[in-house]
C-alpha cells in the first residue's frame, strides 16, 4: 500500500480539504476470504486425515503413521496462513481448534491404551479404595475386574499418578461407568482451556496471540489429546496458569496453580528452582499446598512412588541421547553396566544444564519462561522414554521462547516423533526413526542457535 504524500504549500497558499476517502484508509482487514477458505480448507483436510488415521487403528499401524505424518502438510498450510496475516477473526479460529478436537471422539482411541489405565485407578478410587496400595492384577483387586481389565497394561505395576490425576480419574469414572469418553473429554477441556491459558500469555508478552495455534492445531498433539485422551493437558494447565499469574504480577496465585500442576504429574516438582524469583514464601507454600494433597492418601507411604521407581528403573521408550549413548556403551559394558553409566551421563548433564539456567536467569517473565523450556526440553531430551504426548509439556514454552531460543527444532520433533509409533508393526524399535527425529532435531537446532546468536536482537534471557 502506498504511502501519503507531504506536498510543501508556497506562502499564504491554502490547500482544499482533501476527500475523506484519500485522507482516511481503511482499517487492516483481517485474513480475506480467500485466505481464510484455503486456511478452513487445510484444517478439513487435517480433520480427515486423523480420522484416516483413526480408521486404521491399531489393525494397520504403519498405514496410521504414514497419515499422522502426512496431516503435517495442511497443518503447515494453515498455520503458514496464520502467522502471516493478522488474524481479526478470533471466534473463527476458535471453532476450527473446537471442531479439529471434537470431530474425532466418535472413534478411537489409536495405536495408546493409556485410558484403560485411566478408568481402571478411577475405579478402585471410586470404590474408595487407595490406588497406591495394590497393582491392577493385585489378588485384593480381583472383586472389581470386568471386561475393561482386560485393556490395562502393565497390570503388575503400581499407580504413576498423582492425587489429583486419580481424583479426576475417579470422576470420569463416575461420569461414564465403563465408557472412555469422558476421560477424553476432559482432556480437550483441559487443552482448550490451556491455549486460552497460552494466548493470553503471548498477548501480555508482547507477542502476537495467534501463534498459540501453532500449539492448537497441531496434528501429534490434537491425536495425543482428541483421540488417545492423555491427561497430560490437566498439568499444562495449571502451569500455564502460574506463568499467567507470574507474568501479572499476582504472585499469589503462582503456589496453588503450581501445586495444581503437579497433582496431575510429578514433573513440575522438578521446576521449582526455576521459579525462585516468585518469593522463596511462594514456594514453601507450593510445598505445603502440595503436601496437603499427597496427606489423605499418605497411608500407602512408600508404595505412593513405587510405579515412579519402576518406570525410572525399566521404561525405554523413543529415547534420543540416552539411545546414542547406549550405543557408544553396549559394545563395551555389560547391559546392567552400561544403562547404570548412560541414566548417569544424562543425569549428570541434565543437572548441569539446569544449574546454568538457574544461575544465568533474571527477574523476568521472559527469563522464567525460557528456563522452564531448557529445563524440561533437557529433560525430555536426556531421559530414556519420551513418549510422544510429552511434547505437550514443552510446546507452548517453545511459542513463548520463539525468537530468544531454538524453538523450530521441536516443532520437527513434533512431527517425527509420530514415527515411534512404528514400534507397533513389529513390536520392535525401529532405529532409523531415530535418526529422522534426533538428527535433524539436532542440525535444526545448531542452525538456529547461529542464527540467534548472529542476530543483533538476541536476547540472552
Amino acid at each position: 500500500m502506498m504511502r501519503n504524500a507531504s506536498y510543501a504549500l508556497p506562502p499564504c497558499a491554502t490547500a482544499d480539504p482533501m476527500p475523506s476517502s484519500l485522507t482516511h484508509r481503511p482499517a487492516a482487514q483481517g485474513p480475506g476470504r480467500a485466505t481464510a477458505a484455503l486456511t478452513c480448507g487445510a484444517i478439513a483436510v487435517e480433520a480427515a486425515l486423523l480420522l484416516l488415521l483413526q480408521a486404521a487403528g491399531d489393525r494397520r499401524p504403519a498405514a496410521g503413521v504414514a497419515l499422522l505424518v502426512a496431516a503435517f502438510l495442511p497443518y503447515g498450510v494453515a498455520v503458514s496462513m496464520t502467522q502471516r496475516r493478522m488474524a481479526r477473526n478470533p471466534v473463527l479460529w476458535i471453532g476450527m481448534t473446537v471442531a479439529l478436537h471434537l470431530v474425532l471422539l466418535a472413534q478411537g482411541p489409536t495405536l495408546d491404551d493409556d485410558l484403560w489405565r485411566y478408568r481402571w485407578d478411577g475405579k478402585v478410587v471410586a470404590t474408595g479404595l487407595n490406588p497406591y496400595h495394590h497393582p491392577p492384577d493385585a489378588a485384593a483387586l480381583a472383586p472389581l475386574r470386568d471386561a475393561g481389565w482386560g485393556h490395562v497394561s502393565f497390570p503388575q505395576v503400581r499407580t504413576v499418578y498423582p492425587p489429583l490425576a486419580e481424583l479426576l480419574f475417579a470422576a470420569g469414572y463416575r461420569m461414564g461407568g465403563s465408557r472412555l469418553w469422558p476421560y477424553r473429554g476432559a482432556a480437550i477441556a483441559a487443552h482448550l482451556a490451556s491455549i486460552a491459558v497460552l494466548a493470553l500469555l503471548l498477548k501480555g508478552a508482547g507477542q502476537p496471540a495467534r501463534r498459540a495455534l501453532l500449539y492448537a492445531w497441531n496434528p501429534l498433539i490434537v491425536k495425543e489429546v482428541a483421540d488417545s485422551g492423555h491427561m497430560d493437558p490437566w498439568m499444562v494447565l495449571p502451569l500455564l496458569a502460574a506463568l499467567l499469574a507470574y507474568q501479572r504480577g499476582r504472585s499469589r496465585w503462582v503456589a496453588p496453580a503450581l501445586a495444581a500442576a503437579i497433582g496431575f504429574k510429578w514433573v513440575p516438582l522438578l521446576t521449582l528452582p526455576v521459579w525462585r524469583h516468585a518469593g522463596y514464601r511462594t514456594l514453601a507454600l507450593t510445598v505445603a499446598l502440595t503436601a496437603a494433597l499427597l496427606w489423605p492418601w499418605a497411608d500407602a507411604g512408600g508404595q505412593m512412588v513405587e510405579g515412579l521407581r519402576t518406570f525410572a528403573d525399566y521404561w525405554v521408550f523413543n529415547p534420543g541421547i540416552y539411545w546414542g549413548l547406549r550405543g557408544v556403551l553396549d559394545p563395551l559394558l555389560e547391559a546392567a553396566t552400561a544403562r547404570l553409566v548412560a541414566k548417569g551421563i544424562c543425569a549428570a548433564v541434565w543437572l548441569a544444564i539446569y544449574a546454568r539456567a538457574v544461575r544465568r536467569q533474571a527477574a523476568s517473565f521472559a527469563a522464567l519462561s525460557d528456563a522452564l523450556f531448557v529445563v524440561i526440553g533437557a529433560l525430555l531430551l536426556l531421559s530414556p522414554t519420551l513418549d510422544p504426548w510429552y511434547l505437550t509439556w514443552v510446546l507452548p514454552l517453545a511459542c513463548l521462547c520463539h525468537g530468544r531460543l531454538p524453538t523450530l527444532a521441536w516443532w520437527w520433533l513434533s512431527a517425527a516423533a509420530s514415527l515411534s509409533y512404528l514400534y507397533y508393526v513389529n513390536d520392535a524399535d525401529v532405529a532409523w526413526g531415530r535418526w529422522v527425529e534426533y538428527g535433524v532435531f539436532a542440525l535444526l537446532w545448531v542452525w538456529e542457535w547461529r542464527r540467534i546468536r548472529a542476530s543483533p536482537r538476541s536476547s540472552t534471557g
